[in-house]
């Protein structure tokens, strides 16, 4: 079990091959490269030689890339919105062929919520859809998609954060195991289940053997702030004894970057090393419990 960091906000701030450099100085032992949006360098000319550059150097410091974040799958209906939609599905599979120049064994791609209006099985069809037709490439790359759980605003009420697609175990199980394949795997994105109401250690027990990534941060449980773990509300204690349980052999992966949002540059290499001694305690738990 290795402790990880992802990238989004140190890229931006420092660029990619920076990004890498400043989380295995820090001690993060693993990486979780973050695709948000395609217009990271890896997507653009020459991207798989970024992607090469950047394995190089996590190799050089013995860490490596555990897993990566897709594009968003910000799909809409309608005739008017196919090219965009060819294109954010292009940019999804491009991330895929990049998790496999990083080396990275798994890769987290949101549910498409598409359209709010849209029932719940209407919009479990489109997605099975949608990663069915992702797993052949995924699969003969030997790349792992993980299912993230998420979490939308309220039609009426956009400051009102509510329930969306996955947002419990029971529909994240669903979409999981309605793909019917192993390269389909769940990923527990801690801090949405608390913004949902959910509680993070009960879906990770009733995750069981599906969980195979995390997303671990921390929240007021009224706004995604991405902060570390124990300066919100979440109950970290109780998490680590569920993932004790089930027996998660995955990675303790931390996406608590707006922890240094704000921190002048210098300050950030020190604010990564305390992000490694949360990462490590988390793990360090997780290992107690199970023996």
């Amino acid at each position: 079990m290795k402790i990880s960091n992802h990238t989004d906000r140190l890229e931006a701030c420092f660029g990619a091959l920076k990004a890498v450099r400043m989380n295995c100085e820090a001690g993060f032992e693993a990486i979780d490269y973050s695709m948000y949006n395609a217009e990271r360098s890896v997507f653009g000319k020459g991207g798989s030689l970024v992607a090469k550059e950047m394995r190089r150097i996590a190799e050089s410091y013995g860490a490596h890339f555990n897993q990566t974040h897709a594009p968003f799958s910000r799909f809409k209906i309608g005739a008017e919105n196919d090219a965009k939609n060819r294109e954010i599905f292009n940019s999804i599979v491009r991330a895929i062929e990049v998790s496999a120049e990083l080396g990275a064994p798994t890769i987290i791609v949101h549910p498409a919520v598409i359209c709010p209006r849209l029932s719940a099985d209407d919009r479990y069809e489109m997605n099975m859809e949608f990663y069915g037709n992702l797993l052949p490439r995924a699969k003969s790359l030997g790349v792992r998609i993980a299912i993230e759980n998420m979490w939308g605003r309220h039609k009426d009420f956009p400051s009102r954060i509510v329930k969306d697609v996955c947002s419990d175990a029971a529909e994240l199980i669903r979409y999981v195991d309605g793909a019917g394949d192993e390269y389909i795997t769940a990923c527990l994105d801690v801090g949405h289940s608390g913004l949902v109401g959910e509680a993070a250690d009960e879906m990770a027990l009733a995750l069981g053997s599906r969980l195979t990534a995390l997303h671990i941060h921390d929240n007021n449980f009224t706004e995604d702030t991405h902060t570390l773990p124990y300066f919100g509300n979440m109950n970290f204690g109780a998490l680590t004894s569920a993932l004790a349980r089930i027996g998660y052999s995955g990675d303790v992966t931390l996406e608590a970057d707006c922890f240094y949002r704000g921190l002048p540059d210098e300050l950030v290499p020190a604010a990564l090393s305390f992000s490694v001694a949360v990462a490590k305690h988390i793990r360090d738990e997780i290992e107690r419990k199970k023996a």
